[in-house]
């Protein structure tokens, strides 16, 4: 270990003859130096942490801070610790702090400004004493400003405490000092991994990267301009310079910072009229200056006062005081893409990063990854930032429900290495969400809770930008992290959170959903200012009030979550209602007797018909609404062919699909490839087709041309291309236009029509035992009631169809939704009247089957079977 300058009081920890100035020289007053793990520099004292857990100190002793009596300043061993194992150390100017492996903190020596946190203002205290003010909270990192101390607790909170002249503790204006430790609510919700003080200025970093800073910022310490008329910036606020960075560790001196990006590169900023920011130019300024010569080559930074210090990869050590570095260029800022921030946050993180005990981010740097993708990999994450087109809230939230989406994509053998180590971590973050129980898909409120992780890192004023007032309510605001589940999938991957903490915030969470949504109902003000696609109708006349509403709609406002609100009826669970909206829209749009859609028999698929008996336009608003519930990952009733998946990925038509769609004509046509002689087996036909009572040729004159065995496989072509492709041109086109007016077409080119087909509508590989598991009883139902026994008999025998008619009956679709379908739960309730002449009913709209208690088990069935034969236009409770 070596140390180098003053030591006037013994502060280096060298023998008594060594005192004044002291040029680099190694200490050898310490046993086994090797096991010193840290040490924490004061202004005139300083601390040695060792490998196990004791702290020596030395230096001046005139307030205590070096934990004994009378004024000796040789190295010695605080015995007063001996009894704990200690983590962590820090100084400031004339305090000391401490922190055990249980998360205790102990502090001593000057609390005049209460930098000790005990709830006094001692001018001098010799004993360390632990902290009570932070009872059942487990500090991880300490870090003391000149008189005034900060800490990060194990669940993600900081803490501060001391002087707050210039607002170094970010708990707001007009705030006197604190004798005690204060949360700073600011920070609520935001996944931290360091905590760093300097003179009179506090800085944090994120998972992300992403620093915030506050306090003091004559010089430009903060990294943003000052405002002279102001003392300091009172509250954290995210630095824009060191944005796209990628920063990985802090360190501040008196009036100056720096900061090590994961790149080995290093940046500071603040005063520099010693050449403490290594460019000597004895100016001040809060734009970020790289130092050039050691770019890439830096693994630790540490700030003194008035010096800085850097130690390299190949452990030479730089000291940059009065140093003769020019960078005459500021250099540019070369901006990491969002979607690459955003990627680490929703899919890398969970699985790359790590905490050490200090809680410092050893992420695995995001450029190696992509580096390591290839190209078609990489396709697909510019398709994701192509979606954005500018890094609005808006085009973020975007963003997430396109990765989200993709991660129902199948992920086969032959795929290439780096597509499928993406679609991997895109399935991973799925799951992630889901083990969480967070609600996926997103309902119309995740606004809010996506809001401080999307928004925060990128720029924390933006966040700002959506409050009304200018200045957020402290009530408001922090309250909206509460409200943030992804944030608490994270936390608990890296950080221990008690699982009831967890349910008492999610909890929280969806009552501050009810809470906010009736707010907004009576137009409050002061409530952010969510993106949202908010329509309003009249339930009598859902469809034509709905299309109109569109009709007004800009194409912007389109790619925002839904919320919806039925004219004159009390305002419910959103997620419901937006669930009943598309059920009884889509019911009503592709019911044949609305005239959208024609189907040759009941139960077969639907199509486009070839001469529509309403206007074109709907074709397109109905393109929309599918659009809508694809972005919203509400799974709808869309009983159509696969071969209207396959025209939105461009992929042809088969004689499959013909059969899927008319299986008469299919079969027909299959017949006809087979026949060995069509004259021989006298089939008659020409090159024309008569399809929903209209005769159409298939090529010019086709009515005089007669299909025989040489041109009969031209003659199924043909046949088939025409039914689903040139009789329904218009109408289809219409459709598809609506449909990516809202979805990203190069998004939606990853599917394949199978998976985009369960995308939209569903999946259809049941699992009818977990169906069973995960229903839910209420009133006087349990598992064991033998109503409940005997429903489940009879459900188990019934067929697949009419299984999944039931399904219909109960949620509307005979599918799955992709999305949730872990947390997918049919809820029984006894009937209203204890009546078995009564049929069973339902509401779909909260999958609530409402089954009266049946004394037998024919009863029961007879019942059942013709609730199911009926599912369609049921009484909707």
């Amino acid at each position: 270990m070596y140390c180098w300058g003053d030591n006037c009081f013994g502060q280096l920890g060298l023998s008594e003859e060594e005192k004044g100035a002291v040029h680099f020289t190694e200490n050898n007053c310490i046993e086994r130096p090797e096991c010193v793990q840290k040490v924490a520099c004061g202004e005139k004292h300083t601390l040695f942490l060792m490998e196990d857990g004791t702290v020596l100190s030395c230096g001046l002793n005139h307030h205590g801070q070096l934990c004994r009596k009378g004024n000796t300043n040789s190295l010695e061993q605080i015995g007063s610790l001996e009894t704990h194992t200690i983590v962590d150390i820090s100084c400031g100017a004339n305090h000391s702090v401490a922190v055990c492996d249980e998360g205790n903190v102990f502090t001593w020596g000057d609390g005049s400004k209460g930098q000790l946190g005990t709830g006094k203002f001692p001018l001098k205290n010799m004993t360390p004493k632990k902290i009570t003010g932070l009872f059942n909270t487990k500090i991880l990192q300490v870090s003391c400003g000149n008189f005034h101390t900060i800490s990060l607790s194990e669940d993600g909170r900081v803490f501060s405490w001391g002087q707050n002249t210039n607002g170094q503790l970010g708990l707001g204006t007009q705030i006197p000092d604190q004798a005690s430790p204060q949360f700073v609510k600011s920070l609520k919700g935001m996944p931290l991994v360091q905590v760093t003080a300097g003179g009179s200025q506090s800085f944090a970093l994120s998972m992300l990267g992403t620093v915030f800073a506050w306090g003091k910022n004559n010089a430009g310490q903060l990294g943003f301009k000052s405002d002279p008329k102001k003392a300091g910036t009172f509250k954290p606020y995210a630095v824009n310079s060191l944005r796209n960075l990628d920063v990985a560790f802090i360190s501040c001196g008196e009036e100056h910072t720096a900061v090590l990006t994961k790149d080995g590169s290093v940046y500071t900023f603040g005063d520099d009229t010693y050449g403490q920011l290594g460019q000597y130019s004895g100016n001040q300024t809060p734009v970020p200056q790289k130092i050039e010569d050691f770019a890439g080559q830096v693994t630790q930074v540490a700030c003194g006062s008035n010096l800085f210090t850097e130690l390299h990869k190949d452990k030479r050590v730089s000291e940059l005081i009065c140093s003769n570095i020019k960078n005459d260029l500021i250099p540019e800022l070369n901006s990491l893409p969002l979607l690459y921030e955003a990627f680490l946050i929703f899919v890398l993180l969970p699985e790359s990063l790590l905490l050490n005990n200090t809680g410092l981010s050893l992420a695995v740097p995001f450029a190696k990854v992509v580096n390591d993708l290839n190209d078609n990999s990489l396709k697909i994450l510019e398709a994701l930032w192509s979606s954005l087109e500018a890094p609005s809230l808006t085009k973020q939230i975007q963003f997430l429900k396109n990765a989200v989406m993709l991660s129902v994509l199948s992920v086969k053998d032959d795929m290439d290495p780096g597509t499928k180590d993406l679609l991997q971590m895109l399935k991973k973050l799925y799951k992630a969400n889901l083990k969480a129980k967070c609600i996926v898909p997103i309902s119309t409120f995740c606004m809010n809770e996506l809001c401080p992780l999307i928004v925060l890192p990128w720029d924390i004023n933006n966040w700002r930008l959506w409050q009304s007032k200018q200045e957020p309510d402290e009530n408001v605001f922090p309250a909206i992290y509460c409200r943030f589940p992804f944030i608490f999938t994270f936390i608990t991957k890296v950080q221990v959170l008690h699982l009831d903490s967890l349910q008492q915030r999610q909890t929280a969470k969806l009552l501050a959903q009810q809470e906010l949504l009736e707010n907004r109902m009576q137009g409050r003000s002061d409530l952010p200012m969510i993106p949202l696609l908010h329509l309003v109708v009249k339930r009598s006349h859902l469809v034509e009030d709905t299309l109109h509403k569109l009709s007004i709609v800009e194409d912007c406002n389109l790619k925002k979550d839904l919320l919806v609100e039925f004219q004159g009826e009390k305002p419910l669970d959103p997620g419901m209602l937006k669930r009943e909206f598309f059920q009884i829209l889509f019911e009503t749009m592709i019911n044949p007797d609305y005239g959208m859609f024609s189907c040759s028999e009941p139960l077969l698929p639907l199509w486009f018909p070839s001469t529509p008996k309403v206007e074109k336009k709907r074709y397109f608003f109905f393109g929309i609404l599918c659009g809508l519930a694809i972005y919203n990952q509400v799974v709808i009733y869309l009983p159509f062919p696969l071969a209207l998946f396959k025209k939105l990925l461009g992929k042809k038509s088969t004689l499959e699909d013909l059969k899927e769609l008319n299986p008469t004509v299919g079969r027909s046509m299959q017949d006809l490839l087979d026949a060995d002689n069509i004259a021989a087996e006298n089939m008659d036909l020409y090159f024309c087709i008569s399809w929903e009572n209209k005769t159409a040729e298939l090529i010019p004159n086709g009515t005089f041309i007669r299909v025989n065995n040489s041109n009969k496989q031209d003659f199924v072509n043909k046949y088939i291309d025409w039914i689903f492709n040139k009789s329904v041109t218009e109408t289809y086109e219409e459709f598809q236009r609506g449909l990516y007016k809202v979805c990203n077409k190069d998004i939606i080119s990853f599917f394949q029509p199978e998976e985009l087909m369960t995308l939209v509508a569903g999946d259809s590989n049941y699992d009818w035992n977990k169906f069973q598991q995960l229903t839910i009883y209420l009133e006087k139902y349990s598992q064991d009631h033998p109503t409940i026994k005997m429903f489940w008999k009879v459900f188990h025998a019934l067929p697949l169809d009419q299984k999944k008619g039931f399904l219909i009956f109960v949620t509307g679709n005979n599918k799955v939704p992709i999305f949730g379908s872990d947390v997918f739960a049919m809820k029984i309730s006894s009937f209203r009247v204890s009546d078995e002449a009564y049929l069973p009913e339902a509401q779909t709209c909260i999958q609530m089957l409402f089954l009266p208690e049946y004394s037998n088990i024919r009863t029961l069935k007879k019942k059942l079977l013709l609730a199911i034969d009926h599912n369609m236009g049921y009484e909707k409770i």
